[in-house]
């Protein structure tokens, strides 16, 4: 995190120019607008400037952050103020109450009374729970609409997949709607092959690099794992809708090229991998009446939560109920012994 912060001190301060003209910080008239500004200028004064240009791009509609844009607006000097104070050591509480000058030659600043200084505790707390600034695991509704947009355009091009990446990894902070708005893309019905294909290789490019040394990037892990199922449970759907059978296996090889890329990359256990496969490539086994009953009184010997956890555990869809649960699992467990005999028939 690069700091604004210069050693504190007052040898920090430019001596004010004999004769310019004072500058008087007043505080602004809404006690909720102080609390902002306050809040806000301590992230800038930690984090720099290009926290302040991000606020900025995504509050541009915001009137409430007006005094970032209209250099005419009372609120700004306020502002200017407390991002220099702060940075020169201050704090939100305490300050330095002498004039002087940011600038060589520029105007003498003259702090607000800090014994006046209004009792926003209340606006804070209120303004801190709809804020992009002070809410970073939520995307802004023009960041959601860009997603959405940069999805519904996406190609298996290279480069297209890039851009959504890097969308991912600049705003991990919001893994979990980031998540949410592809597997949502990914698993809608009327979505075409190319385009839930191109979907998949965006959500792998981003699990390959939630490693990276970016803030919160290991959180897109944990935010896939838990959609995933949801996200296989409509590859199988659409695998069953194609007629051709080039297409269909075209298909299948990409989707195994890529759980084979998640078990070498050692992202999840290889039990939810399998059960990703298995919910993929599901069909109905050709097993016997004893084989069925044997394993639905396993399942059944389960209590509802362990199902459930069974379900997760596996990388099935834990919705709909321990019934829901049970038959998913009886489904994946039969496809999943047919395989191994089918796999030890070839050897």
């Amino acid at each position: 995190r690069a700091s604004m912060r210069p050693p504190a001190g007052d040898a920090a301060r430019v001596v004010a120019t004999p004769g310019a003209a004072d500058l008087v910080v007043r505080y602004p008239d809404d006690d909720r607008i102080t609390a902002l500004i306050d809040a806000l200028a301590r992230y800038v004064a930690e984090d720099g400037y290009l926290f302040e240009k991000a606020v900025m791009e995504r509050e541009r509609e915001n009137e409430d952050f007006s005094f970032l844009f209209d250099v005419t607006k009372p609120e700004r000097a306020y502002y200017r103020w407390r991002v220099f104070s702060l940075s020169q050591g201050d704090s939100l509480a305490r300050w330095r109450v002498e004039p002087f000058a940011m600038v060589a030659g520029g105007p003498r600043w003259v702090p607000p009374d800090p014994a006046k200084r209004p009792d926003a505790s209340q606006a804070s707390a209120t303004i801190g729970k709809g804020s992009r600034v002070f809410d970073e695991t939520r995307l802004t509704p023009s960041e959601a609409e860009a997603f959405r947009g940069l999805l519904e355009t996406l190609s298996l091009e290279r480069r297209d997949i890039e851009r959504g990446m890097l969308f991912a990894l600049d705003r991990a902070e919001a893994a979990d709607d980031v998540a949410e708005l592809l597997v949502d893309a990914l698993a809608a019905s009327e979505t075409a092959v190319a385009a839930k294909t191109a979907r998949l290789f965006l959500v792998s490019d981003i699990l390959h690099n939630c490693g990276a040394p970016v803030r919160n990037a290991s959180a897109y892990r944990g935010a896939f794992q838990a959609r995933l199922p949801r996200a296989f449970e409509s590859l199988r759907s659409t695998l069953r809708g194609m007629t051709s059978r080039i297409a269909r296996e075209a298909f299948k090889k990409r989707v195994g090229s890529v759980l084979a890329a998640w078990s070498d990359w050692y992202l999840f256990q290889s039990e939810f991998l399998r059960g990703l496969e298995a919910s993929f490539l599901l069909e109905a086994p050709d097993v016997t009446a004893e084989e069925l009953n044997a394993v639905r009184r396993e399942i059944d010997a389960m209590d509802a939560e362990a199902r459930e956890r069974a379900c997760r555990a596996k990388g099935l869809v834990a919705d709909g109920g321990a019934e829901a649960c049970a038959a998913r699992l009886v489904e994946v467990e039969l496809h999943l012994r047919a395989s191994s005999a089918a796999s030890a028939v070839k050897q």
